[in-house]
């Protein structure tokens, strides 16, 4: 069987690298597919070529890269499929990351009779550029929730959204997957100045100045540096704001996400106050690395919040000052009480809870799904499949249903194996 991936409009591995993600996609997904598939196709929007991301010889055998380039992006989304026409045919299946770059896979589907799985993983709606390209995404989304064959969803709260519009019997909740292997607790040296990590794209809908201005309202009480590994739009204004507010700042603009982990073992607190989120792939990393996280409360890290009394409650500007007394009294990160014994890691797992946990009132947010892990679960839940009468893709078209079943289920070990998570010690 031989699998064609399609990007997010605009998307390819040179637009990941500018972030240092593309290592994310080349581990994470593309190795894994090759395990799963005969051969895998990548149809880029952008003008590249694979040997420039990867010297891996296996790879380079078994994933065909098909450049794009020259053309506007949503343009190029309908030109594409008749370009590589001969390409197109050969794929069993289509694998679309977001819904954002369904449509080659609609005109596949209708002109080849290619079955087709995307991912809904983000409010889209959220983060139109202008109106313009709000309304263009809104029917592309559409023509693509319609057509296929399955739609993978990350947050019950996103599935519910899909499921509303075109179903249930398609929908298929599988939360993204972390190598808890690489993002593993590790010890770290004290330090008086706490460092707050935060990593991602610098977009407005980030929130980023709120985390400005908690670090701004700290000063001359605590020592805080904010480190933000990352790059985008918003950056300008936040080097502005930090230098205004003369809060200390480190700016890193791109970050193998390789090293990513480098970054985390450094930092005392990871902070993502986004407004809006799908199922943040970089607050897993932190939450198992053992990184102590404060989040939004907004769907997709309320999602993440394991156990009932640990779930995400505060915004960024409010939960860092009310940080303040647990680092002060040395309860906080990195603090001796955070040990578990001499010569072991001086850091639990934040996959067992999410600190500072609310103990006043009632849980935020929905109920927990079923497939979420509990305070006492011994391995990971990111990444896991969930197995049911309703994991299966019933494909259209030409092609049968057992080739699309086949596919469906290879498509599901896409993510990075779930691995062992520490044990909290008590």
């Amino acid at each position: 069987m031989v699998l064609g991936i399609l990007p997010a409009i605009r998307g390819g591995l040179g637009e990941l690298a500018t972030t240092g993600q593309h290592t994310r996609l080349i581990d994470g997904y593309l190795k894994p597919y090759t395990r799963a598939f005969e051969a895998v196709r990548y149809f880029s929007y952008l003008a590249e070529s694979l040997d420039a991301y990867t010297t891996d010889l296996e790879l380079l055998r078994r994933v065909s890269l098909h450049p794009g380039g020259g053309w506007h992006p949503w343009a190029y989304s309908v030109v594409m499929p008749f370009r590589y026409a001969r390409d197109f045919r050969r794929c069993s299946i289509l694998r679309v990351f977001q819904i954002t770059g369904a449509l080659p896979a609609v005109i596949a589907k209708r002109r080849f009779g290619i079955p087709f799985v995307t991912t809904y993983g983000f409010w889209y709606g959220r983060l139109s550029r202008s109106r313009a390209s709000g309304a263009l995404r809104r029917a592309v989304e559409a023509l693509g929730l319609r057509a296929a064959d399955a739609v993978i969803v990350t947050t019950s709260e996103l599935g519910a959204h899909v499921a509303a519009r075109v179903g249930a019997a398609k929908v298929h909740l599988i939360p993204n997957g972390v190598d808890t292997v690489r993002f593993a607790p590790a010890a770290r040296s004290g330090r008086r100045a706490k460092n707050v990590l935060y990593v991602g794209r610098l977009s407005e809908e980030k929130n980023l100045g709120v985390l400005v201005e908690a670090a701004a309202r700290l000063a001359g009480r605590f020592e805080v540096t904010l480190t933000f590994v990352g790059d985008g739009p918003a950056r300008s204004r936040l080097e502005a704001e930090a230098r205004r507010r003369s809060v200390a700042a480190d700016f890193v603009p791109v970050v193998e996400h390789r090293r990513v982990p480098g970054y985390l073992t450094d930092a005392d607190a990871f902070v993502l106050p986004s407004s809006t989120e799908g199922h943040p792939k970089a607050l897993l990393e932190a939450m198992s690395a053992g990184v102590p996280c404060i989040a939004s409360n907004v769907g997709g890290n309320r999602a993440m919040a394991i156990g009932r009394r640990s779930r995400m409650r505060w915004h960024a500007c409010s939960a860092i000052p009310r940080a303040r007394g647990r680092w002060a009294s040395g309860r906080g990160p990195g603090s001796s009480s955070a040990s578990t014994s001499p010569g072991s890691s001086p850091r639990r797992s934040s996959c067992s809870s999410v600190w500072p946990a609310p103990t006043d009132g009632p849980a935020a947010g929905p109920e927990l799904p079923p497939h979420a892990p509990r305070r006492r679960a011994r391995t990971a839940c990111v990444g896991a499949r969930r197995d049911g009468p309703r994991d299966r893709c019933e494909a259209g078209g030409s092609r049968s249903l057992a080739t699309a079943a086949r596919a469906r289920s290879a498509l599901g070990t896409s993510q990075p194996r779930a691995g062992r998570v520490p044990r909290r010690r008590r």
